[in-house]
């Protein structure tokens, strides 16, 4: 196997946002059962920091009500605990679980979450300046093009995500932030912001959370058992759950998009965080068919993929499926590559495709690291 995984990457190889110094690090909008008491956004930055000037906005998306700021949380008054992190709830009597770390800033405005966030389409700004006021359309016409942007306010950071309606509209793309790709399964419970090795925001992941009868109050576990989640997730690899007010977890693989329709066709953009310390090495992008585990022995280290006759695809016929499958990881660590799936493809609907990527070394002579696997449907 590592003969092999060699001689194949080798041969492939010789052939918006203003500067954010907050981010959105963690959501919680659609916890099971009622909403009220649960809901929650995370805020993090430099330790024990006023956020004087700044807003929480939520624009509403869906069909006639698109554009109009449905909540508007003023953070003028708060700052970030010594671990950086702002918790704003829209109770402070639930305890949740696990708890908020005892370093951060955990601060109640009820009114703010009054009506609760959306549960639909929806896009979450973090910003500063001349805040709008709750109730005002931003997008009278209702295109999906906010009329003047938004006067007088600087947006930091925005992400949204969509329940698929087809008069529905995400903002936060337009905005410098990211737009989540619609599932076609899935309305997003809650989102999970990662972070790369020098703490600076990198990716999302979007799931819909569960908790149990014993245990209402959390944890809030990623729901693997239905296959809603999105991102760089996978069970037994990276977060498997929120930990509202705890500093998230990393990942060194992330994927944007969950699933690609088989009648359209499509692609799912992958994305590896290798580190500075991997600068300029090689990234192997290899994936598989049937699973996770018990995984690719390679040497001392296991890639989390099983052998089969997709990962011999990849080998045989790299940057092609996955292009690159082979690449150099830039002077970050990192490397972009993509996954396309032509309309009308042969395969099932039903499939599941698992990557990860192996993390070569400069001289593409010593496999240093691999990653946690991502996950892709077929619908």
């Amino acid at each position: 196997m590592k003969t092999t995984l060699y001689t194949l990457a080798a041969a492939t190889l010789v052939g918006g946002l203003a500067s954010a110094q907050f981010t959105l690090s963690e959501i919680l909008i659609n916890p099971p059962g009622a909403d009220d008491g649960y809901e929650a956004i995370e805020v993090r930055g430099p330790a024990s920091t006023a956020l004087t000037g700044y807003y929480i906005l939520a624009i509403d998306g869906d069909g006639g009500a698109a554009g109009t700021v449905d909540t508007v949380i003023n953070l003028g008054a708060h700052s970030t605990g010594a671990n950086g992190l702002l918790l704003m709830r829209d109770d402070g009597t639930i305890v949740l679980k696990p708890a908020p770390a005892a370093a951060t800033v955990v601060a109640v405005d009820s009114a703010a979450f009054t009506p609760d966030i959306e549960n639909g389409t929806i896009t979450i700004i973090l910003g500063r300046g001349m805040a709008p006021t709750v109730s005002q359309d931003l997008d009278a016409n209702n295109d999906g093009v906010l009329d003047n942007g938004i006067p007088g306010f600087t947006v930091v950071d925005a992400v949204a995500w969509t329940d698929g309606g087809a008069s529905d509209f995400m903002y936060a793309g337009a905005l410098g932030g990211y737009d989540q790709p619609n599932t076609g399964k899935f309305t997003p419970d809650a989102a999970y912001r990662l972070y790369d090795q020098n703490g600076a925001a990198w990716c999302w992941t979007f799931a819909d959370v569960l908790t149990t009868a014993t245990a209402p109050d959390g944890p809030f576990v990623f729901d693997f058992v239905g296959n809603d989640f999105a991102g760089g997730l996978a069970e037994s690899f990276g977060p498997q759950q929120l930990d509202l007010g705890n500093s998230n977890g990393r990942l060194q693989f992330c994927a944007e998009g969950y699933g690609i329709n088989a009648a359209n066709g499509g692609s799912q953009k992958l994305l590896v965080d290798a580190g500075s310390l991997n600068a300029n090495g090689f990234a192997l992008i290899v994936g598989s068919l049937s699973g996770t585990k018990p995984g690719i022995a390679l040497g001392s280290l296991t890639i989390p993929v099983n052998f089969d006759a997709y990962t011999s695809l990849l080998l045989s016929a790299p940057n092609t499926v996955l292009n690159p499958s082979v690449g150099l990881l830039d002077a970050t660590g990192r490397l972009t590559s993509s996954f396309a799936l032509p309309p009308a493809s042969p395969v099932t609907v039903g499939m599941v495709f698992n990557h990860a990527a192996v993390i070569l070394d400069r001289t593409f002579s010593s496999f240093v690291a691999v990653t946690n696997p991502t996950t892709l449907f077929i619908q």
